[in-house]
């Protein structure tokens, strides 16, 4: 008797152990599936691969803007290359990393009321859409530099580093001038907004 009953805790434990693992890689497939980058996580909620409210619609989208712009630094489906190996594709590669940028912001506007997520939504909306046109144009890039590679030579990579590291500069210039001209006035809507905004979360 007592073997009997050894046999079946054993079978319904092994079961239960199969059911367990059959569901972790369902879930883990999903969650993979949600990611707008492969090689980076996403805390999107498992439902945005079905669901039809907004901001579940703009996660599928910017999941097909990241996927067409990871062709794009591969050099397209015709001409298969290493990613980022030329500036133009590193370029590709900045906007699929802008775009998992643009999903950490969606993700994070669940916590905000029906309003304010819906005017993240409708923020988030219009950089896809100019990263869309940019995606465009990095891959016609891309597949000019392919069929053409002294085009490539033509190109400054350490020269566009460097401006967009004097633009950054520049930006940041600006913002610490605004904080510091809105500091005298005590109530001035200026100095709140930009103080928010610099400060940690």
């Amino acid at each position: 008797m007592r073997e009997a009953f050894t046999i079946l805790y054993s079978r319904i434990f092994i079961e239960s152990m199969l059911v367990i693992g059959v569901v972790a890689l369902v879930v883990g497939r999903l969650r993979r599936r949600l990611r707008v980058s492969p090689d980076q996580a996403t805390r999107a909620p498992v439902l945005w691969l079905v669901n039809f409210t907004a901001d579940a619609r703009l996660h599928r989208r910017l999941r097909r803007l990241a996927a067409r712009a990871r062709a794009a630094a591969r050099g397209g489906i015709r001409h298969r290359r290493r990613r980022g190996s030329t500036p133009s594709q590193r370029l590709a590669l900045d906007l699929e990393f802008e775009v998992a940028n643009l999903d950490e912001r969606l993700v994070d506007s669940r916590r905000l009321d029906y309003d304010g997520q819906m005017a993240v939504v409708k923020r988030i909306r219009a950089d896809a859409d100019r990263i869309d046109a940019l995606v465009d144009r990095a891959a016609a890039l891309v597949e000019r530099e392919a069929t053409d590679p002294s085009s490539t030579m033509a190109l400054d990579p350490i020269g566009a580093i460097a401006t967009r590291l004097e633009q950054l500069e520049t930006a940041r210039d600006e913002d610490s001038a605004r904080v510091i001209d809105a500091s005298g006035a005590p109530a001035s809507p200026a100095a709140i907004e930009t103080t928010a905004l610099d400060s940690p979360s």
